[in-house]
């Protein structure tokens, strides 16, 4: 007997959730948890909670560290607490809006770096989704004025944001590179480990130039969500609602993400969407809808599109 789809389009549903939130919940500490530590707790929640799945693991994961930890490095660089440090130093500048906005490229996003950098081959259609998104990303980059674009007048916050999509974008490709004896989970808790010892002494250098955190329930409350919901839980969900209903389907709504974000935003933080925000979405998921549209691709793509939330 066939089982049926809906749980896991409502894992699907959760996960989007999940990421949606993550912007708004960390605009609410940052003020209290500088970015720096804001990112080394989230990864450290991560590394913690993941040690007991991952120890019967522990000799593959020696080996792999003998022999690919140079790989493993990067990878860290690119998906762990370093890049969290730079979405959080962006959120400081930006809006958690805009920063759910911006995930929307990171298809786009891996169609470009793949082509540049790869060499993968792109269709026209994925040229044409290519220059739609780009002109999405330009839309909430000038905030839909034609004044600010003449200028070259931009936030640097969203710049930041930008760049932590393209190291995603960047991640996602490299993980044809990953060590196929780990496990995704064992993956991921390597590379959280990586990543909170390479931003260790930069949380001690923010800690004495900036200010500590500044913790009290609540704030340990948040952190611990952050790292558990829209870090391990969404990844738990997303990975069994891709293994039930493929990763087009499950890639088609990732574009729920900045729904979410943007009504997590409003809610909590007040923030107002515009004109231009709609705008930039709808070409932004447009383009991205568009260049992921090409049958070849349909039927034989793997599921490289994920979101870092």
């Amino acid at each position: 007997m066939k089982r049926p789809l809906w749980p896991a389009y409502g894992a699907l549903v959760l996960t989007m959730a999940l990421w949606g939130s993550n912007p708004s919940i960390s605009r609410l500490v940052l003020e209290a948890v500088p970015p720096v530590a804001l990112a080394w707790s989230r990864w450290f929640v991560v590394a913690v909670a993941l040690s007991p799945v991952v120890w019967p693991e522990r000799r593959a994961i020696a080996r792999e560290l003998r022999t690919r930890w140079g790989t493993l490095l990067l990878f860290a660089v690119l998906a762990s607490a370093p890049q969290s440090v730079v979405v959080y130093e962006g959120l400081a500048l930006s809006s958690a809006v805009n920063l759910g906005l911006f995930n929307s490229a990171i298809p786009v996003l891996i169609i470009v770096l793949g082509a540049l950098f790869w060499g993968k081959r792109t269709r026209w259609t994925e040229m044409l989704g290519v220059a739609v998104s780009l002109a999405g990303v330009l839309v909430i980059l000038f905030q839909g004025s034609a004044a600010n674009a003449l200028a070259l007048a931009f936030n640097q916050g969203d710049l930041l944001i930008f760049a932590a999509m393209t190291m995603w974008a960047l991640y996602t490709l490299k993980l044809s590179d990953r060590p196929a004896s780990l496990s995704p989970p064992a993956l991921v808790a390597v590379i959280a480990v990586f990543g909170v010892a390479l931003c260790t002494p930069a949380l001690i250098a923010e800690a004495v130039l900036v200010h500590p955190p500044q913790l009290d329930a609540g704030k340990v409350l948040a952190l611990l969500y952050i790292g558990l919901g829209p870090t391990l839980g969404a990844m738990l969900c997303y990975n069994y609602a891709v293994a039930r209903v493929g990763a087009v389907r499950a890639g088609a709504l990732v574009h729920l993400m900045p729904v979410f974000a943007s009504l997590f935003a409003v809610l909590l933080l007040g923030e107002h969407v515009h004109v231009f925000h709609a705008a930039g979405f709808a070409l932004v998921a447009g383009g991205a809808l568009v260049a992921l549209a090409a049958p070849a691709r349909l039927v034989s793509s793997r599921p490289i599109a994920k979101t870092q939330f």
